[in-house]
C-alpha cells in the first residue's frame, strides 16, 4: 500500500522506471512479508494514518509478449470486514462476474459455462 503525500522511500509513490520496477519485483522500501507456509496467506497489513492510499497490482510472467499483442485481464478489487467480510464480497463479486446476478449484455454465451465464465484468467488477443 503506497501513500500519496510521503516520499518513495518512505513508502510513497514511484516517479521513475526503478522504482517502479523495484516496487512490482517487491524490493520496494516497504516489501510485503512473505506468505504463511500454511495458509499461503500474507498477514493482515494496517494503516497507522489516515492517507490517500493507492495499490499497484501485477499479472504474469508471460512466456512473450509480440508487438500488437494485448491481454485482457479480469480482477476484482475485494474489501471487507475482517476477513470474513473480505471472502463474502469475494464470493458476491465472482456471482457476479459469472452473470448470476447481473445479465448486462442479453447474451446467452457470456457467464456461467460462456467466454466471461469460470477462473479469472488472462486472455491473449492477437492484432
Amino acid at each position: 500500500m503506497l501513500a500519496g503525500d510521503v516520499p518513495f522511500e518512505q513508502g510513497g509513490d514511484p516517479t521513475n522506471d526503478e522504482q517502479r520496477y523495484r516496487l512490482l519485483e517487491g524490493s520496494d522500501p516497504t516489501p510485503l512479508p512473505p506468505p504463511d507456509p500454511g495458509t499461503g496467506l500474507r498477514p493482515t497489513q494496517l494503516s497507522s494514518t489516515a492517507n490517500d492510499h493507492r495499490i499497484v497490482i501485477s499479472v504474469g510472467p508471460f512466456d512473450v509478449i509480440e508487438p500488437g499483442e494485448t491481454f485482457e485481464v479480469d480482477f476484482a478489487l475485494v474489501i471487507g470486514r475482517f476477513f470474513d467480510g473480505m471472502i463474502e464480497s469475494a464470493a458476491q463479486a465472482k456471482l457476479t462476474y459469472d452473470g448470476v446476478w447481473f445479465d448486462r449484455d442479453a447474451d446467452p454465451a457470456t457467464g456461467v459455462g460462456g467466454a466471461g465464465g469460470g477462473a479469472l484468467r488472462p486472455r491473449l488477443h492477437r492484432a
